[in-house]
């Protein structure tokens, strides 16, 4: 049962921006929006690895709610995010097997999904 995470994500590495697709916080439901994963800290690379060097640079470094599929994209070539779990819908991303064309499995990997 996929739902809202129990946590916020955090304010991002500007000191003034709020996680979450509605800027509350909080990362989202995975059945609603793919913003459902908590990155811990931005990598450096993020940005470009995964095609989004126009937006997210300035959030490097700091908490931030990711797109299940730039996550498992990432994962695929770097190895798995730091996470916060408890601001993360792993149950709802556990259920998926894409997201915008992209196979989670790696995702799934990473948050230790069952098989």
């Amino acid at each position: 049962v996929s739902g809202a995470p129990s946590e916020q994500c955090g304010t991002a590495a500007d000191g003034a921006t709020l996680t979450g697709p509605s800027r509350n916080g909080f990362c989202a439901n995975s059945d609603e929006d793919t913003h459902a994963v908590c990155a811990s800290s931005l990598p450096a690379n993020f940005c470009g690895d995964t095609g989004q060097s126009g937006w997210c640079t300035p959030f490097v470094g700091g908490p931030w709610c990711i797109c299940m599929w730039a996550f498992a994209e990432y994962s695929e070539q770097h190895g798995c995010v730091d996470l916060n779990l408890a601001a993360t819908d792993k149950e709802g991303i556990c259920q998926k097997y894409s997201d915008n064309g992209k196979d989670l499995k790696k995702a799934r990997e990473c948050l230790r999904c069952p098989p």
